[in-house]
């Protein structure tokens, strides 16, 4: 697997659940992210190349709105030897300009982080 990210990954600790927006259940918990992909914790493994539809849920307003909606593609699975849950980075396929805008909004602000700096989670702040 060769890591050919063109942006830093931007990472969290909050817990941002990441829904199939056609069944609406959870597929996983968010861990990274850029407007070009993420990265997710899931209960269970999920097969390369399959196609989703997402929602993420946000903690702050972003825009009007407390989704994130895009179409991603999974590209790589990794099971955690002591957890058992599966590590699953996706690829973003579809992302309108406004869901962009939001993603880039949500990275910046106080609820990610670099991914050598540690996250200081601070909810009372709106963003918009």
């Amino acid at each position: 697997m060769s890591n050919s990210r063109s942006k830093l990954r931007r990472r969290t600790d909050s817990f941002l659940g990441v829904y199939d927006r056609n069944s609406d259940k959870l597929v996983g918990r968010l861990v990274d992210m850029t407007t070009d992909g993420v990265k997710l914790l899931c209960v269970t493994s999920i097969e390369q190349e399959a196609e989703f539809q997402f929602r993420m849920e946000l903690p702050v307003d972003l825009r009007g709105s407390k989704e994130i909606t895009f179409d991603a593609k999974s590209v790589w699975s990794k099971q955690d030897k002591v957890s058992h849950e599966y590590n699953i980075g996706f690829k973003i396929l579809e992302l309108s300009p406004k869901e962009k805008q939001k993603i880039q909004l949500l990275i910046d602000g106080p609820l990610f982080a670099d991914d050598n700096e540690r996250v200081h989670v601070t909810l009372s702040k709106k963003v918009t």
